[in-house]
């Protein structure tokens, strides 16, 4: 499958990987949480805001692989334009909609 995509490499030129001026891919790991996760980790915290926290590591891997996930030759779906944003969607992701939406609109 990876050598279907275009190797490894091939796969991080179509995701943010460029942004984090890392010099090499296999420094980066999602098990590990940020500074803020750790400190918010042992605090008392509502429902609600655990909850959230939750959803940090969801967004943070939807919006990495955006721009893989959001290319019409992957994804089958209508292209739409998220409001208020210059942005448009193929298909239907919640994540990275509610994600950009946030991030982009003015």
């Amino acid at each position: 499958m990876i050598q279907a995509l275009g190797g490894v490499e091939g796969i991080l030129e179509h995701t943010l990987f460029k942004g984090t001026y890392f010099p090499t891919w296999e420094g980066l790991f999602w098990e590990k949480a940020s500074g803020f996760e750790e400190s918010m980790k042992y605090k008392k915290l509502t429902n609600a805001q655990r909850s959230g926290l939750n959803q940090i590591p969801n967004r943070r891997f939807t919006l990495w692989w955006s721009p893989t996930i959001n290319r019409a030759n992957v994804y089958v779906g209508f292209q739409v334009q998220l409001d208020l944003t210059g942005i448009f969607m193929h298909g239907k992701i919640p994540t990275l909609k509610i994600s950009l939406i946030q991030i982009f609109r003015a």
